[in-house]
């Protein structure tokens, strides 16, 4: 009766996300991935066909890429230590690398960036 709108990709599958009255789905972007030291997980996610019935969604960008605001991979929530050293990078820099990432002329140091904020 209440069927699902969005679905999100699961070991290759696209698995629905179920309805739950009262509830809120939230996805998280990789910015809050990273800071959170992979304990938040970014879902690839997508808006399901659903002609049964109608649905609400909003979208809100929490951060604007700014140059002036830096991610570092320094430590986790947890006061671990990253595996790597830290290094800094704007939240402007990384969105941009991601989004020039989707087109066919990846340039290596956009893929080198993302990599690392990823994880």
């Amino acid at each position: 009766e209440n069927p699902s709108g969005t679905e999100v990709l699961y070991r290759g599958e696209w698995l629905p996300v179920p309805h739950v009255p009262g509830a809120v789905v939230l996805n998280l972007g990789t910015v809050l991935q990273m800071l959170t030291g992979g304990r938040w997980q970014a879902a690839i996610h997508r808006a399901a066909r659903n002609n049964a019935r109608e649905r609400l969604s909003i979208v809100y960008g929490a951060m604007v890429p700014r140059n002036d605001l830096q991610l570092e991979r320094s430590l986790t929530p947890g006061g671990e230590a990253a595996l790597r050293a830290p290094r800094r990078v704007s939240v402007k820099d990384y969105l941009d690398a991601r989004t020039r990432m989707q087109r066919p002329e990846t340039d290596p140091a956009d893929a080198e960036l993302v990599a690392y904020v990823d994880g």
